[in-house]
Parts: structure tokens; C-alpha cells; sequence
């Protein structure tokens, strides 16, 4: 199988991803994932935030979604 993905991020900012898993086998379960991003920082540089969400396509056990925060100091 083959799986690919990737991102395209605008201003060190917003984050745009996609990809796909198992690309070529006839029973996969899993398939199509998209997701954003979106980072930056609060008081100057001292503390850094991000906010990352994710879509996936998991076939009979039908999609997820995913949501990241995090706080980097």
C-alpha cells in the first residue's frame, strides 16, 4: 500500500493538510484525511499556542475528528 499526505502552511500561521492511507488495497479501512492549523503567540514571544484539527474517513467505523491544543513556553 501506499499512503500519502501533505501541508502547505501560510505565514508560519495557518496550516493546511491532506492525505490519504493506504492508497491501492481493495480492503482498507481507513482512506481520506484532511485538517488545518492554526499557531501563534501570546505576550511578544513567551508563550506560543496552536490549534490543530483533523478529519479522517475510517470506512465501516465511519469518520473521526480530532482537536489539538497546545500551549508551548
Amino acid at each position: 500500500s501506499v499512503s500519502l499526505g501533505a501541508e502547505y502552511t501560510y505565514r508560519q500561521t495557518l496550516s493546511l493538510r491532506g492525505g490519504y492511507q493506504n492508497l491501492f488495497l481493495p480492503d482498507s479501512e481507513v482512506g481520506l484525511a484532511l485538517g488545518a492549523g492554526l499557531r501563534g503567540t501570546l505576550d511578544g514571544e513567551a508563550l506560543g499556542y496552536s490549534l490543530d484539527y483533523a478529519w479522517a474517513d475510517h470506512g465501516r467505523l465511519d469518520s473521526t475528528h480530532r482537536l489539538t491544543f497546545g500551549v508551548t513556553f
